[in-house]
This record gives C-alpha cells, sequence and structure tokens, in this order.
C-alpha cells in the first residue's frame, strides 16, 4: 500500500467540463488505507474513500457517499495511476499523477 500511498491529481472529462480532482491516501497505523478526494472545481473537500485496495500493481477505492469507484492500474515507477471513474452508470477514463503538496 505503501506504493500509493500520497496525493494523486486527475482530470475528469464529464458532461462537457473537466473536473479536477484531488485524491489523498495515507496508511494507518493498522496497516489499512484511508482517504479523502477533493473535487476542486465543485467545491467539494474531503469525500471520504473507503474500501481502498492495492494488490498486483491494481489500484481501486470507492467513494461511496457520492457513488464513485475508480480502478486503475499503477506504472511502473509509481507515478501515474491509469484507470476508469464509475459514477451514476457511466464509466469515464481517468489517469493520476502523484504530486508533492507542500506542508
Amino acid at each position: 500500500m505503501q506504493k500509493v500511498a500520497g496525493t494523486w491529481n486527475g482530470s475528469l472529462a464529464a458532461g462537457g467540463a473537466n473536473l479536477r480532482l484531488l485524491v489523498k491516501i495515507t496508511k494507518a497505523a493498522t496497516g489499512e488505507a484511508t482517504g479523502t478526494v477533493d473535487s476542486l472545481d465543485q467545491g467539494a473537500k474531503d469525500i471520504p474513500l473507503s474500501a481502498i485496495t492495492f494488490k498486483d500493481g491494481k489500484v481501486r477505492f470507492e467513494a461511496r457517499g457520492i457513488g464513485g469507484v475508480y480502478e486503475g492500474t499503477l506504472n511502473a515507477d509509481g507515478s501515474v495511476l491509469a484507470g476508469e471513474w464509475r459514477q451514476s452508470g457511466q464509466a469515464l477514463p481517468l489517469s493520476f499523477q502523484k504530486v508533492s503538496v507542500p506542508k
């Protein structure tokens, strides 16, 4: 899970608009992952992520509060997640890049 822990930035093309997303994943002391997603252009912050899994280079997380699911593949150097966002019956391509955020 350490490979996907961090801050990820992506842009979702939905309904003619580009929505910037910021995903934050941390590894809890228990070893489980926790996280949130911000929809920057919609002003939505700290939407909880649940069911975060990482196995064999594949990442999956849910944002149950908004009915969203992301599934993607981590590239070899751990800098890009390429996958698909599903919400409201739609499946849209979505890639995230790992970013550094000032503390």
